[in-house]
């Protein structure tokens, strides 16, 4: 193993993180990975090296729920990561629903939009699918700094002994 000092990124490491956020959601476990999910944008957005804004992220990689709610998601990610509670503009369905395979996200438009509500596993879904998306538009040294997510995690106790 490599000394933190010299850490250079697991080839792919991002992409597992987002496939570890996934299975935590497919579990049921929505609150962890929705607030891990709701880090991603801000991750990557910092990798970039420039100034780039949450929901300017949003907006250039989301789909349809992170294009519509980009300008309040820094702020739902902020109150999950501080407050342990995401707080938005719809209500958040953490139903069972939230967690099945490709969980939908219906809209419903005749309700004031404080009654309507947001599939979490939908909102998780479409995080993590513009995670992959900015990754796969990455060039290479952009993907070596986003694989370095796992730089100060080990497997192994193994590991602690550089070679």
């Amino acid at each position: 193993m490599k000394r933190p000092e010299d850490c250079t990124g697991v080839p792919g490491a991002f992409l597992s993180m987002l496939d570890d956020i996934e299975k935590c959601r497919a579990a049921g476990f929505l609150r962890p990975a929705l607030t891990m999910a709701l880090c991603v944008p801000d991750f990557c957005r910092k990798r970039i090296g420039k100034s780039y804004k949450y929901a300017e992220w949003c907006k250039t990689y989301g789909g349809f729920l992170l294009q519509r709610f980009a300008n309040e998601l820094y702020d739902v990610r902020n109150s999950a990561v501080h407050e342990m509670t995401p707080r938005m503009s719809c209500l958040l369905d953490f139903s069972k629903e939230a967690a099945r395979p490709f969980p939908v996200q219906v809209t419903c438009v005749s309700l004031p939009v404080k009654y309507q509500t947001i599939n979490a596993g939908a909102l998780i879904a479409e995080l993590l699918a513009a995670g992959r998306t900015f990754y796969e538009k990455s060039g290479d040294d952009l993907r070596d700094h986003l694989d370095t997510v796992d730089d100060y995690f080990i497997e192994d106790v193994s590991e602690l002994f550089w070679v």
